[in-house]
């Protein structure tokens, strides 16, 4: 299990749960097609969101847990992190299918984010190499990439405290617990790796 995967076997994987999660979702009887395209943009967002957490607490988790499972996901962090990517541009593809459709409009602060924030993955996708690496040097790719991964957290927080601030998003109680859930899982994320950073830079200190 601690053996890496190949990219193409983690995009594969993310193309049949996002093939998956399509069929069903255009079997759903009672929707319009709108309905189904905002389920769509949802439901491959949360799917993106999985994966982002693993990216972004893949160091932390193993080296408080440290089992076979942890360790895993720490050597496929890069895979992980191109297979979000990924994902995420799938949800972009439902988002603005659904916009397309359903006529809603965004505000020009919300767009704004929204590209600065899909340029910054897309950066931190084409960066993603050994070679980058070197062509940047580790101290610039780093903070790419400590910039990048923190700017997406940030924006999912925003975007499910939003959602929480509604009340009960599409009037369901369940959505509002899904959201809290969402909220507190980045939540715990972040102050996992905090106390990661704290616990490696005392250790670094005293060494």
């Amino acid at each position: 299990m601690t053996n890496m995967m190949s990219l193409s076997k983690w995009i594969g994987l993310i193309a049949v749960l996002s093939a998956t999660l399509l069929l069903w979702i255009v079997s759903m009887e009672g929707s319009d097609q709108t309905e189904k395209l905002l389920f769509w943009a949802r439901y491959t967002a949360r799917l993106s969101f999985v994966v982002f957490m693993l990216v972004f607490t893949a160091s932390a988790l193993d080296y408080f847990v440290g089992n076979r499972a942890t360790q895993f996901v720490r050597q496929n962090r890069r895979n992980l992190g191109l297979s979000f990517a990924f994902a995420h541009s799938i949800h972009l593809v439902a988002l603005c299918s659904f916009l397309w459709v359903s006529g809603e409009q965004r505000t020009a602060d919300t767009l704004i984010i929204g590209t600065l924030v899909y340029l910054m993955i897309f950066a931190m996708a084409l960066t993603s190499t050994d070679k980058a690496v070197a062509k940047m040097g580790p101290a610039n790719w780093k903070r790419l990439h400590r910039i990048g991964v923190h700017s997406i957290a940030l924006v999912f927080l925003v975007i499910y405290l939003g959602k929480l601030a509604e009340g009960q998003p599409q009037g369901s109680a369940s959505d509002t617990t899904t959201f809290s859930l969402l909220v507190g899982l980045l939540v715990a994320g972040y102050l996992l790796r905090v106390v990661h950073w704290a616990k490696t830079r005392k250790t670094q200190t005293a060494g």
